[in-house]
């Protein structure tokens, strides 16, 4: 019994040991493309009990292999995170990504050939524009 304790405990460690309890993020940022939808609505298809007609959605970003990664709310982010009509569009976020999260801090997005930051001028009107 002690034997076998004592296997199953070091088996444990080896396998501690050899995944990463949390990813580091990204340093110096990175690139990461996708089509924006609701992760909600996304994860209804496979069974979930969403309700975004009572809650709202919850806009994420849908990589080409089917991951979905959530958008961290900043100034950068608010546009792509509210604005309804940007549903279904491809998009390329710069920032950080937290991959243990899967979680994406936005430093600015692009949509067709035009890229968005917040800026001073952003502060101004309310929302980032066109750089």
């Amino acid at each position: 019994m002690e034997k076998r304790l004592a296997i199953c405990l070091l088996c444990a460690f080896f396998v501690l040991m050899a995944t990463p309890l949390f990813s580091a993020p990204t340093k110096g940022g990175n690139e990461v493309s996708g089509k924006l939808v609701c992760a909600t609505c996304e994860l209804k298809k496979q069974g979930a009990v969403a309700q975004c007609d009572l809650y709202g959605h919850l806009h994420a970003l849908r990589t080409k292999d089917g991951k979905i990664w959530s958008i961290i709310p900043n100034d950068s982010s608010k546009t792509l995170l509210r604005d309804e009509s940007l549903v279904g569009k491809d998009v390329t976020v710069k920032g950080k990504s937290f991959p243990s999260a899967m979680q994406l801090d936005v430093a600015e997005y692009k949509i067709g050939s035009d890229w968005y930051s917040y800026c001073s001028t952003c502060k101004k009107i309310g929302k980032p524009h066109k750089h």
